[in-house]
């Protein structure tokens, strides 16, 4: 693992502006570790070195959009060979549960406010029924976003 441009221009044989680019140009990223995935920069170097030998005769709108689904489905394996994701079963299972706790927060709201109400004005009442229902909409906003955090057909691990 690289965790410097320098480190990964070594590893890679090539110069850190090459490193640069892979970085600012291909999208390479980092880890959350820090560090460069060796495996994925040596492809996406060869799909660079790829591109300056001419090997398709494609517009350059077809040839970015070829490399970009190729990095994102690089990621994605790299992902999954390492344990990092999780199938898109489960993060539609997690989701489903998130969505039927917040329908069953707000069936039961009623009930749980009830006691707050009595005596209160209009105003008030509704102070304390819309801040209720901020909190448990925060509280599925949060609770949705790890579910479905990171990539559209997988996600990173918690």
């Amino acid at each position: 693992m690289a965790n410097s441009y320098s480190t990964l221009a070594r590893a890679l044989g090539v110069s850190t502006t090459c490193v640069g680019r892979l970085i600012k140009v291909d999208g390479l990223q980092r880890r959350p570790d820090g560090t460069f995935d060796l495996r994925v920069a040596r492809k996406m170097l060869k799909m660079r070195q790829g591109r300056r030998k001419g090997e398709l005769s494609l517009s350059t709108e077809q040839k970015l959009w070829r490399e970009k689904t190729a990095r994102r489905l690089l990621e994605l394996k790299v992902g999954q060979e390492e344990g990092r994701l999780l199938e898109r079963a489960v993060i539609i299972r997690r989701a489903f549960e998130a969505e039927m706790s917040l329908k069953d927060k707000l069936l039961n709201l009623g009930d749980e406010i009830a006691g707050r109400l009595v005596g209160k004005t209009e105003n008030e009442i509704k102070v304390i029924i819309g801040g209720r229902v901020s909190e448990l909409l925060n509280e599925f906003s949060e609770n949705y976003k790890m579910v479905t955090q990171y990539n559209e057909n997988s996600v990173e691990k918690s």
